[in-house]
């Protein structure tokens, strides 16, 4: 079947595959972890960009493909893929979910004893792995399109997305399968894993991160929207390599790994800017100098600057699994995936794209964790038991 199609569209089907493949093995390990439904929150970008994603590409060849699906479920992961891009005008959005959590949590005391209560009542939770945060209340929310809200029980709509995804992810394996697209025997090995670190949970004032540090200084909704950047940074770099496929297999899931670093990356590295910038232009007399150069640490070297100059036409190969139309046509018939992102990498092998990636995640997270002052263990005393 693949073989009637050009290059491109049969490389797009095969990404396809090797994502379903490894969301699959992902999910199983998911399962076995004690705090599963702690790490859910932080997936729901990355499993929303897989499920919209390769919706869009495989409805293009397999006519009968969008039947299978319920378009309800769908559109609701349809909003949470547009989370993915994060910050592009996000602002009044951040506002609205920290104050509304907020209002939730001192609605909760009233009476002679309300006011000493609502001072001591936390109104933001923190999900950190091995000191790290993956995610937040905040970012849940966020990434939920503004859906999950803790006046209903969190967990209803988190186990719906839970539901849907491992529904999607089963039903493309089965057609896949049913059509021979991979040898069931061929798999890539991999077992039931308990990550190395229990994840925790910190219940805390939002004032308490958002202000803290010299990136607390910027306001809240960009200091928020540092935090989610910092949340996904993390995620992608901390959870997803250790809960993914534990061997590289002739099906190449490792590619699944790269092009979610790689989108999780260009989107942050872009973010990051646009709040630099708007930082700066709305006060940048007040910005401290620290604060300046803790920005220019960021974004100042050459992986950061690499990105900028040729992320885009890559992030969106990777994104749609397809090259853009002025790119297809000038491909020719016998090149490989891996040679589409060298030739949009501006020639640098894939295996140095790949190295830049981990590289600038960990030094995007740094600069981030020391810009909101995060080492050692500062909250300690909203330990969740």
């Amino acid at each position: 079947m693949l073989n009637n199609l050009p290059t491109p569209e049969q490389q797009a089907i095969q990404a396809c595959i090797h994502d379903t493949i490894f969301f699959r093995l992902l999910l199983g390990n998911l399962l076995q972890q004690p705090h599963s439904s702690l790490l859910s929150f932080g997936l729901i970008p990355f499993t929303s960009l897989y499920i919209v994603e390769s919706y869009n590409c495989l409805g293009k060849f397999f006519p009968n493909f969008k039947k299978m699906l319920d378009p309800t479920e769908l559109e609701l992961l349809r909003t949470l893929r547009h989370q993915a891009k994060l910050l592009d005008s996000a602002n009044e959005s951040i506002t609205a979910i920290v104050n509304k959590q907020q209002d939730y949590f001192l609605g909760l005391h009233n009476g002679l004893l309300g006011p000493l209560k609502r001072a001591l009542q936390p109104d933001m939770g923190l999900f950190l792995y091995n000191g790290h945060i993956i995610a937040t209340t905040h970012s849940a929310v966020f990434g939920s399109g503004g859906k999950l809200n803790f006046k209903e029980d969190p967990s209803i709509l988190s186990r719906a997305i839970g539901e849907y995804t491992g529904k999607y992810v089963e039903t493309l394996f089965r057609l896949f399968q049913s059509h021979n697209m991979f040898d069931t025997q061929k798999l890539p090995f991999t077992i039931p894993l308990q990550l190395l670190e229990p994840v925790e949970m910190r219940d805390i004032k939002h004032k308490a991160l958002y202000g803290r540090g010299s990136f607390g200084t910027i306001g809240t909704p960009s200091a928020a929207g540092l935090i989610i950047l910092l949340a996904n940074l993390n995620f992608a770099s901390r959870i997803l390599p250790a809960l993914g496929p534990l061997l590289i297999s002739p099906h190449r899931v490792e590619d699944t790994l790269f092009r979610l670093k790689f989108i999780t990356l260009y989107h942050a590295n872009s973010n990051i800017n646009k709040i630099q910038n708007i930082s700066v232009g709305a006060g940048a007399n007040e910005l401290s100098s620290t604060t300046k150069n803790q920005f220019q640490e960021a974004l100042g070297n050459q992986d950061s600057r690499w990105l900028r100059k040729h992320g885009q036409s890559l992030r969106n190969f990777l994104t749609h699994y397809l090259p853009e139309e002025k790119v297809n046509t000038k491909l020719s018939s016998n090149v490989t995936r891996i040679d589409i992102i060298e030739g949009l990498g501006k020639g640098l092998p894939y295996n140095e794209i790949n190295q830049l990636l981990d590289r600038h995640i960990a030094h995007l997270s740094n600069v981030l964790e020391k810009g909101f002052e995060l080492s050692g263990d500062p909250f300690w005393y909203g330990r969740v038991r």
